[in-house]
Formats: C-alpha cells, structure tokens, sequence
C-alpha cells in the first residue's frame, strides 16, 4: 500500500514544463522527412509486394 501511494505522489507531483513566450510572427509548418524520398518508398513498397506475390504463388501447388 505504501508503495502504490508513493508511486502516485510522484506521478501528481509531476508538472508540466511552464510553456515558453508567445511565438511573434507566422508559425512555421513541421518538416516530414518523409517528403524527400517519397518515390524511393515507393518503389521499395512495390518491389516488396510482387516479392511476396512471388513467394506465395511458389507455396502454392499448381
């Protein structure tokens, strides 16, 4: 019982950082990594799904 209750306290006691001064000008949108090679992923999502399209079609007996 002590345990969970000092747990507990420290878990309320845990506050939130207090936020910085307001941002003075337009907010800039976050960068996604993932806009850069966009055509690489999908060239490797298609070369992965005909590789395993492969592979089933070869468990299969004819």
């Amino acid at each position: 019982m002590v345990f969970f209750f000092m747990f507990n306290v420290a878990t309320v006691l845990a506050g939130s950082p207090t936020p910085g001064p307001p941002q003075k000008g337009p907010i800039k949108p976050p960068v996604a990594p993932i806009d850069e090679n966009l055509s690489l992923l999908l060239v490797g999502a298609l070369s992965f799904g005909i590789y395993i399209i492969y592979k089933n079609k070869q468990k299969t007996p004819a």
